[in-house]
């Protein structure tokens, strides 16, 4: 992943990044904030349908039309978009129409602020859905690109987990096999090396587990992270989806307190682990 030097433009935020899938597959991706939806954003626009590689294009534009939504009024960014998206022949948005991308959380009002714009080769194989509330106003947007291509990976070399207590049926398995073998009567150094070569990963196999598994931790950047502050975002989430559900007074109490308890329970962790 390489980041991209974008030019910037008046009035928006934008950053980019490169993903290599293979030497003749890269993708642009880009994260546009506009926080005034009655600025023109054309020349961004016209910016971004000029690149090279393919790309997707997810941002918080502040845009309204009938294109994506029908719960406001158009305004000029909203007008400007669905005008281009209609005349450009590379480029669609992926985001389906009324997608409530952002829930008010006095009023609970739905709209659809942030969108998704792809090449048009790769929106046929893209899937979209919202994501799970994680505090923020706007719900984040999950979208799955099929691609035959592969990615890239690096490649991990396999790790033996050996057990103490295995080591002497270890010595039995390949004293055996090197028995059966003819290892000592064997005079060609080759046929000897392929010989003990093969025993020992036989009895390795036999004996202990081959590891190839790697696992990530999520939370490997916050080592500060701990039981407790797992606990308080679970209440955190159960609540905003009752008060969602439920948009009562006390259900929204429940809700501001659980958000409460969540930020300082992560912030007294943080600090504990910070001395």
């Amino acid at each position: 992943m390489t980041r991209i030097p974008v030019q910037q433009f008046p009035k928006c935020e934008i950053v980019g990044f490169t993903i290599t899938f293979s030497i003749k597959t890269k993708i642009d991706v880009y994260s546009i904030y506009c926080p005034d939806g009655n600025e023109s954003i054309l020349n961004l626009l016209h910016y971004l349908s000029k690149r090279r590689n393919h790309c997707i294009i997810g941002g918080d534009f502040n845009g309204h039309s009938p294109r994506w939504s029908n719960s406001h009024l158009s305004n000029k960014i909203g007008r400007e978009i669905s005008s281009f998206l209609t005349n450009s022949d590379n480029l669609t948005l992926l985001t389906p129409k009324n997608f409530p991308t952002r829930i008010d959380p006095v009023t609970r009002k739905k709209s659809t602020l942030d969108l998704t714009i792809m090449s048009s080769q790769l929106a046929h194989s893209t899937s979209i859905k919202l994501g799970p509330h994680l505090g923020s106003d706007h719900l984040p947007i999950i979208f799955k690109l099929q691609t035959k291509e592969k990615i890239i990976k690096q490649k991990i070399q396999p790790k033996w987990k050996y057990k103490e207590k295995e080591w002497p049926k270890w010595n039995e398995s390949i004293t055996r096999k090197l028995s059966e073998k003819k290892f000592i009567e064997s005079e060609n150094p080759q046929e000897a090396f392929n010989i003990f070569h093969e025993s020992v990963l036989e009895s390795s196999k036999e004996t202990f587990i081959l590891n190839t598994e790697v696992r990530c931790s999520k939370n490997i950047n916050k080592p500060w992270w701990n039981e407790e502050c797992s606990k308080k975002i679970a209440e955190y989430r159960r609540a905003w989806k009752k008060y969602t559900k439920w948009p009562t007074p006390e259900n929204r109490t429940e809700y501001n307190r659980a958000m409460a308890l969540k930020k300082k329970t992560i912030r007294e962790a943080e600090k504990k682990r910070l001395g």
